[in-house]
């Protein structure tokens, strides 16, 4: 009888010791994505453009909730939704780079369609460098990208690092998109593989970022 008490209490120990360290790990993760959060703000935080109009981009954390068919769907579901400010078309990263826009809200949920689903493109670049190229989903391979448009007379190596271009206001400038993979040459045309940065089968925490000026421009690129 004292042993099976005794091994009892081991048992109860082990598993509180374990849920202890279960929430620790939520702590100092959620600790993490705070701190991450703040850094980004750091970063990315603009000086107003005069008193009245904020400028900048802001980050608000969320987390992948479901992680749609690799080869089918190609979208995530993020645990934010309208009522907590997010909206169509806004951006959303996480520490390794770009994962994908937003295409659709509801009140506590979104839908986010990754970098490799073909509804979605986004604009190129090197870092430090002039000229744009576009992301385009592969239809065969769902793993990579491809990079169209790009221009003839800028240079492009294999293993080179392409970064947003921030032609919209949807990503700043200069967030990682991928790593360049391979560089064919094919009937006068250069095909662009583009190996992304983002485990896109397991983005994990995310953030969605917002411009205050976003839909004023694109109020004026929209106008007939």
């Amino acid at each position: 009888m004292h042993r099976f008490w005794m091994n009892t209490t081991a048992g109860i120990r082990q598993k509180l010791n374990g849920i202890n360290q279960y929430i620790h790990l939520r702590k100092e993760n959620q600790k993490l994505l705070q701190e991450n959060q703040r850094l980004y703000n750091i970063i990315y935080r603009s000086e107003p453009l005069d008193n009245n109009i904020p400028g900048g981009y802001r980050f608000a954390e969320a987390h992948t909730v479901y992680v749609g068919n690799a080869r089918s769907d190609r979208f995530i579901i993020i645990d934010k939704g309208s009522e907590d400010g997010v909206k169509i078309q806004a951006g959303v990263i996480n520490p390794n780079g770009v994962v994908g826009i937003v295409s659709e809200t509801s009140s506590h949920f979104s839908k986010v369609l990754l970098t490799n689903n073909p509804q979605i493109s986004i604009d190129v670049k090197l870092r430090h460098k002039k000229g744009y190229g576009f992301t385009q989903a592969d239809h065969i391979f769902h793993r990579v990208l491809r990079v169209v448009d790009w221009p003839e007379n800028l240079k492009l190596s294999e293993d080179d690092t392409l970064v947003t271009g921030g032609l919209s206001l949807i990503f700043p400038p200069n967030i990682p998109v991928g790593r360049v993979k391979t560089i064919r040459y094919r009937n006068n045309r250069t095909e662009i593989i583009l190996q992304p940065f983002v485990n896109l089968n397991d983005p994990g925490f995310v953030y969605i970022l917002t411009h205050p000026l976003k839909e004023e421009m694109q109020s004026l690129i929209h106008e007939n």
